[in-house]
């Protein structure tokens, strides 16, 4: 059995689930998704409705991604593989950033939990289950 495939699609599965749902929160406020928010204590929220709808429609263009992401990875696609790799690369840099930013605790766990996750990604054995 596969199961790299299986553990990517799954993980990009919920990653989609987890943008959609907060895209739209930020494109229609105020709904019953909004409670999604309450995992976090601070403003992020309300940061992230002031930028308006264009920041939701970023997150649903991210959680699109993942669904093919997931798609092709339950496929066992090399083209799959790839989409991971880059967006987990995304988002280290992204993780950065927020190092950069002043948010050094959440930048690093970021940082090394998409760093551990590209290397897992990049050993041979589980690169070449992404093989059609």
């Amino acid at each position: 059995m596969r199961l790299a495939p299986a553990i990517v699609g799954a993980f990009s599965s919920l990653a989609a689930a987890i943008a959609l749902a907060a895209g739209t929160t930020l494109v229609w406020p105020g709904g019953p998704v909004d409670v999604i928010w309450a995992i976090r204590q601070d403003d992020t929220h309300a940061k992230m409705v002031a930028l308006g709808w264009p920041a939701g429609l970023g997150l649903w263009v991210v959680a699109a991604v993942a669904v093919v992401t997931a798609i092709g990875s339950f496929q066992h696609r090399r083209w799959a593989w790839w989409l991971a790799v880059v967006a987990l690369a995304v988002n280290g840099v992204s993780d950065l950033a927020r190092i950069a930013m002043g948010g050094v605790v959440e930048g690093a766990i970021g940082v090394v939990i998409a760093g551990a996750i590209l290397f897992w990604l990049t050993r041979p054995g589980v690169r070449g289950q992404f093989a059609r």
